[in-house]
């Protein structure tokens, strides 16, 4: 098979996007003169994602690590999806499973970021109204563990068949590349033939203006490449026009040609300052950039005019860009000062020393509110903005981790008071019968104190073991206050006989104040 009757291996336009090609070229000219290749025009700056940060604190599991824009996926920012805000979390994963079976992959990747945004924002509220119900119904909040989702479960499955798609079209992808890249070099070889071509000249031109097509309908070629092969390819058309004894008038309309084309790339090189997205104008460049490089070479006295004039357009449109991205910068670096600063204070709240449940509180809600601040706040700088979420989560986990240790070491103190408390009980149970009233009244009295002087216990708890105390003690000092009563009556009839049998004048009168009163024996404040 001779080079002409290769196949020709193209990859779709669409396919052939960057959306970081675009970004990283903030910094630099994207000009390229007649004469040389292009150098570093297809490098890019990294991409800024501009998405909300739910995504940083609600759905940052690895698992749906999305990764880099890939080359042919689509722009970023652009989600055809309609509003996933009234869709139940079954209803996102059916959608996410739809997609999958009926859309392209690489048009893929900001539709599962807008599903995984919107499912995991359903998830959390799931969570945390059930973490509510538990409490409620009698469970401590830091036992609570969050029961399977089926639908989170089936998210994760149609995610892993995404990842597999997608990493199986970006080597499809490599393998057109590498393709195109025999293709073009078929071409050179070609054109190097045609210089040593014994056909008529009519012929030769019309195998040349072939190549040419054909090389312009050949997709991209490997990145590493690039430079490269258009330098080897520019250099054999010059070669061609030069030495082969091309008919002038077939030169001069080709020429001619060439120059109307880029007429016309000015004019809408120029056309770009109207446009009201500076990213999308931005791109629109490179586009036209392109197409100036695959347009050959005009008339010696047009060749600098015709390039100055679009060099200057490109010049306006790279400065807007460069301009537009170091403000979007200097918010990203002052967005990292703001949560530095959030990340002292929480650093501070979890380095506090802290003695009660009331303190505890209060910091809680200090913290509640710098991470709802912080929620508020854009992201930094790309290469910041991943250890500055990572040292405000530790903060935040270090706080939360010690508190959860102090009411644990509450929980464990209450429940040995609760234990001393209910031996207290058995001991007050064995003795509220006894009649031996002086030596249990004592000894009562000491359990008294102890009660006293043992700390709270959980609340639930508090009421049943006081109650069943005071039911003891309350049952012997009853029975006390009932055996001396009869013992006081008793006495005081003998000594009415008594004095009446000695003719001695009796006076009823009340009972003497000073006179002990046999009842319950509390101390004040033991509750």
């Amino acid at each position: 098979m001779t080079a002409t009757e290769k196949k020709n291996v193209s990859v779709p336009e669409e396919q052939v996007s960057n959306a970081e090609d675009v970004i990283k070229n903030a910094t630099q000219e994207t000009v390229v003169s007649d004469e040389k290749a292009p150098e570093e025009s297809e490098d890019v700056l990294e991409s800024v994602n501009f998405a909300d940060e739910d995504a940083e604190l609600a759905a940052s599991a690895p698992e749906f690590d999305l990764g880099e824009v890939a080359e042919g996926e689509e722009e970023s920012g652009k989600s055809p999806l309609e509003d996933l805000n009234s869709k139940s979390k079954s209803e996102l994963v059916e959608l996410f499973a739809e997609l999958l079976e009926n859309k392209p992959v690489q048009m893929l990747r900001h539709d599962v970021e807008a599903i995984k945004v919107a499912f995991y924002k359903l998830h959390r509220a799931d969570v945390d109204q059930q973490k509510k119900n538990f409490v409620k119904e009698g469970g401590n909040a830091e036992e609570f563990v969050a029961p399977y989702d089926n639908d989170e479960i089936r998210l994760k499955e149609y995610f892993a068949i995404y990842r597999k798609k997608r990493e199986d079209y970006m080597a499809d992808l490599a393998h057109v590349k590498e393709e195109n890249l025999k293709v073009k070099l078929g071409i050179i070889e070609e054109l190097k033939a045609l210089a040593n071509s014994t056909e008529t000249m009519n012929n030769t031109f019309t195998a040349f203006r072939e190549l040419q097509q054909r090389w312009k309908e050949t997709g991209v070629v490997p990145q590493a490449n690039v430079k490269e092969v258009w330098e080897t390819y520019n250099l054999y058309v010059e070669n061609f026009y030069n030495y082969i004894k091309i008919n002038k008038e077939l030169r001069d309309l080709d020429l001619q040609r060439n120059y109307e084309q880029k007429v016309q790339l000015c004019e809408a090189a120029e056309g770009l300052a109207a446009e009201t997205s500076i990213v999308a104008a931005f791109r629109k460049l490179q586009d036209l950039h392109e197409q100036w490089r695959e347009t050959g070479p005009v008339a010696n006295e047009y060749k600098e005019q015709i390039w100055d004039r679009f060099k200057e357009a490109s010049s306006r449109i790279n400065k807007q860009h460069q301009e537009y991205f170091e403000n979007i910068k200097e918010d990203q670096k002052h967005n990292l000062e703001l949560k530095a600063e959030l990340c002292v204070q929480a650093e501070q709240l979890s380095e506090e020393v802290l003695t009660s449940r009331k303190e505890w509180n209060k910091a809680s809600e200090k913290l509640i509110e710098i991470q709802k601040v912080w929620k508020t706040i854009g992201f930094a700088p790309k290469k910041d903005n991943a250890k500055i979420y990572e040292r405000f989560r530790n903060a935040c986990d270090k706080f939360f981790e010690v508190k959860r240790s102090f009411y644990e070491n509450i929980k464990s103190e209450m429940d040995h008071n609760l234990q001393l408390k209910n031996e207290i009980c058995e001991a007050a149970e064995a003795l509220m019968d006894s009649e031996q009233w002086k030596k249990t009244t004592e000894e009562l009295i000491a359990l008294q104190k102890r009660w006293k002087e043992i700390g709270p216990v959980a609340r639930r708890y508090s009421d049943v073991v006081w109650k069943r105390f005071r039911a003891a003690c309350d049952h012997f000092f009853e029975r006390k206050a009932g055996h001396f009563a009869g013992v006081d009556a008793e006495r005081t009839e003998r000594i009415i006989k008594r004095m009446r049998s000695l003719n001695v004048p009796v006076v009823h009168c009340e009972r003497p104040v000073e006179q002990v009163q046999h009842h319950s024996h509390w101390l004040i404040g033991i509750h």
